[in-house]
């Protein structure tokens, strides 16, 4: 998932709140707050658990709970048991922590799959097979990609990120929506972060003409290369660059790691392609050459 991942994350820890509301519907009283403090303690446990996407507790109606929240790009075997892995650290680490029992709920948040999906709760056995009644693991299946703009409106604003991802967004309503969110998000710091993120969702859909293009006109190109999120990707090409002998503030070294942060963001972007297209753009030495032809690619003109 990579750019995507890191992006959704970050949104998510901004807005807790938004994230949590699909699933405390019921609750009369919520409490949202960010990671729980026995999980930011340096124990194995939660150096485990750090791999999940997003952890929040949750006080609904006077009980604490978790929340556990996954990012996903499709749907794979062995999912189920790497969510209750997860989960179970989460468990874990409160309970050495704080000898109190504490329900977790685990949410996949799917991004494409087959539009006949439905929300809903996913089982998998962990027992034999002559054990129906064995042990499970589950999780919620929340497959942004099979709800419309509407129904992505009527939530609260995070999940009007997912917009691009609409099972009925084109380029006419998804620039009608994008402007509402703009006038929407009045934190500067919330919408350098929903920009990018949006522009990276677009790319996964081949279907929408100039739908990044669509993107940078409606947020500013300046607002989304503001990004912390994109910032954390050049952090790591400049990390590898330091590995091999540049200094991190030398001028050339700054250059450099730029340079392979956006080229590693413009490949990223083109996953997707067969093996021998991703070569021969990789064989590119010229960024502005590459991303012109990345473009070009994604909005189906080659």
């Amino acid at each position: 998932m990579g750019d995507v991942d890191i992006g959704l994350r970050t949104v998510a820890g901004m807005l807790p709140g938004d994230l949590a509301a699909p699933f405390v519907e019921g609750a009369a009283q919520v409490s949202v707050s960010g990671l729980p403090e026995p999980l930011a303690a340096d124990s194995q446990l939660s150096r485990r658990e750090m791999r999940a996407d997003k952890v929040f507790a949750l006080e609904l109606d006077g009980h604490e709970v978790l929340l556990h929240v996954e990012f996903q790009g499709r749907l794979e075997p062995a999912l189920a048991l790497r969510v209750q892995e997860y989960a179970t650290a989460v468990a874990m680490a409160v309970w050495l922590n704080k000898t109190v029992r504490v329900g977790v709920m685990s949410v996949v948040v799917l991004l494409e799959g087959n539009r006949t999906m439905q929300p809903g709760w996913v089982h998998e056995s962990m027992g034999w097979p002559e054990q129906p009644d064995g042990p499970r693991a589950s999780y919620w299946l929340e497959p942004v990609f099979t709800y419309s703009l509407a129904e992505l409106r009527e939530r609260p604003v995070l999940w009007w990120v997912f917009a691009p991802l609409a099972r009925d967004a084109n380029a006419t309503s998804l620039e009608v929506h994008l402007r509402e969110l703009r006038n929407r998000v009045e934190n500067p710091s919330i919408w350098s972060e929903v920009a990018p993120t949006m522009v990276v969702l677009a790319e996964r859909r081949f279907d929408i003409p100039n739908g990044r293009q669509l993107l940078y006109d409606v947020f500013g190109r300046e607002v989304v290369m503001q990004s912390e999120f994109l910032r954390q990707i050049e952090s790591e090409a400049e990390a590898r660059g330091e590995a091999r002998g540049e200094a991190r503030g030398e001028a050339r070294g700054e250059a450099r790691g730029e340079a392979r942060a956006r080229r590693a963001l413009l490949m990223r972007m083109v996953a997707h392609l067969p093996h021998e297209e991703k070569a021969r753009l990789e064989q590119l030495d010229d960024l502005e050459q590459l991303e012109r032809e990345i473009i070009a690619r994604l909005n189906g003109k080659r």
